[in-house]
């Protein structure tokens, strides 16, 4: 009787173990849990305070209306966003036109939305973002700035003068 126990247990365990095999390997039953891919591109951004971004990443501050946007397939078959940038008010820096072309590979601006943008420029009237922060859309009238050191809900003249206020502390450093 205890030969025929052993025999019955033993091949239960034979044939569970034989159906979870099949199963594993047919990916029906998964022991570890697969990450999930996105197609959609994404970036760690640096984040700088407005003393790093003022004195060494940005080249132009300026509040700008998105033109047009166009969208292609970049570096490593990214999407790039070019856009057309209408700017409306240098707050820092020198522009030779009143429109400039803007890149991204990610977080895509809107046709027609107004932005505060931090700019750093790559070629001839061609810009990007420095950072995550770099970034404000116009909403009703004001700007929801997040970068370190002049963050606050600001209209266009209450940013402006926070931010030249800021700049002339940094140069008199």
């Amino acid at each position: 009787m205890k030969k025929v126990t052993i025999f019955i247990t033993l091949t239960a365990f034979f044939i569970v173990g034989t159906i979870l095999l099949t199963n594993i390997s047919n990916n029906s039953v998964s022991l570890v849990k697969q990450p999930r891919l996105s197609t959609e591109a994404s970036a760690d951004w640096p984040v700088y305070n407005a003393e790093t971004l003022i004195t060494e990443k940005a080249d132009l501050v300026a509040f700008v209306t998105v033109e047009s946007q166009q969208v292609t397939k970049g570096k490593n078959e990214l999407p790039l966003a070019i856009s057309k940038l209408k700017v409306d008010n240098v707050v820092y820096g020198d522009i030779t036109s009143d429109t400039i072309e803007y890149h991204q590979n990610v977080d895509f601006i809107k046709e027609g939305e107004s932005y505060l943008l931090f700019l750093k420029r790559v070629d001839d009237g061609i810009y990007v973002r420095p950072d995550a922060n770099s970034i404000s859309v116009e909403q009703n009238g004001t700007y929801e700035v997040k970068v370190k050191g002049i963050e606050g809900s600001y209209t266009k003249d209450n940013f402006t003068n926070a931010f030249n206020t800021l700049v002339k502390q940094f140069k008199a450093k």
